[in-house]
């Protein structure tokens, strides 16, 4: 049967499609690189990991080296544990190296996908930590995946609440703590630095203040300006002895323009907002909110004493932002709303 949202979709792509179809165009790449690593020696694998390294010191950047890296450590994983990433896990790695969270369910692969993730960003020479839910798995892992960056040329290790030099690995964990990956149910990527698992309490002193100011420019215009400030005393964490955020911005501010005709039922808004930039941990994730400026429009029509018809349109511009570390990017949304009342 015929169906016109087919149709209409080969024309207008929705947010998803269109980020499916970036991540496929660098799957491709991956794929059209395959044979050349096909023919590479098992000896000559470390060498290619030392000259990635060399590249990056060069100035190349670990996205521009994604496609090269992702395709020798998926032929290393052919040749050590005899599992070839499938194209979605090698979408699942990309997502996870963008700072994104890829959830995967049992079964679909993260720990083969993380592996390709934690090769390429520990080529900056800054280190990957892996965390997992338990002991087990931390060691099952690491022996496991090992094998792969074993290969590559690369070292790993583990840490288990019963080893004897526990303090002492703790301690050189975090001393090396740059980038920290996640094979839980969520996957929080490396470039960014992801902290899991810390313990957080403390005292924070908050002050601050808010300011407005109404203007009404005629019978039909008005004008409302807002701006706040919130101060914070610096949370030191026990554990990694680092300052943290409090996950707030300093300065937000905010324009309202209203028009109002008196003739006509209908409002017109349009409402501008700046927030920003701010420091994020949430104990999961850690990282930097971008500050951001957001339009939204607003119009409101009353059809007849029974009906009233609002439109809204947030972030007219569609300028994409993220509000917290690991949510995703948000862009714009249109409401239409209906209003009855008896």
């Amino acid at each position: 049967m015929f169906n016109p949202l087919n149709l209409l979709s080969k024309f207008i792509k929705s947010t998803n499609q269109k980020e499916l179809d970036r991540l496929q165009k660098i799957v491709s790449k991956i794929n059209e690189l395959e044979h050349k690593f096909n023919e590479l020696k098992n000896e000559e694998f470390p060498n290619k990991t030392k000259e990635f390294k060399e590249r990056i010191k060069k100035g190349e950047t670990l996205d521009s080296l994604l496609p090269e890296a992702f395709a020798c450590a998926r032929e290393a994983a052919k040749r050590t544990i005899n599992e070839r990433p499938y194209d979605v896990q090698i979408i699942g790695s990309i997502i996870l190296h963008e700072g994104k969270i890829a959830e995967m369910k049992t079964g679909e692969g993260k720990t083969l996908s993380i592996a390709l993730a934690a090769y390429l960003n520990a080529l900056n020479e800054e280190g990957v930590h892996i965390v997992t839910v338990n002991d087990y798995l931390a060691k099952r892992d690491c022996l496991n995946m090992g094998q792969i960056f074993n290969f590559l040329g690369l070292k790993s290790g583990y840490i288990n609440n019963d080893q004897d030099d526990y303090d002492q690995a703790l301690e050189v964990w975090r001393s090396g703590m740059v980038g920290v990956a996640s094979i839980g149910d969520t996957l929080p990527g490396v470039p960014t630095s992801v902290v899991i698992g810390y313990l957080n309490y403390g005292n924070v002193d908050v002050w601050g203040f808010d300011a407005s100011l109404a203007v009404f420019l005629s019978r039909k215009w008005n004008m409302d300006v807002t701006y706040s400030y919130m101060g914070t005393t610096e949370f030191s964490n026990p554990l990694t002895k680092a300052k943290e955020s409090v996950n707030s911005p300093k300065h937000k501010a905010g324009l309202k323009l209203q028009f109002n005709p008196k003739k006509y039922p209908l409002t017109l808004s349009l409402n501008g907002r700046y927030v920003d930039g701010f420091n994020w941990s949430s104990g999961i994730y850690f990282g930097k909110i971008k500050s951001y400026r957001i339009f939204d429009l607003h119009l409101g029509y009353e059809i007849n004493k029974y009906l009233k018809m609002n439109l809204t349109i947030n972030n007219l511009l569609d300028h994409k932002h993220i509000e917290i570390i690991g949510g995703p990017s948000l862009g714009r949304v249109m409401m239409l709303r209906l209003e009855t009342k008896f």
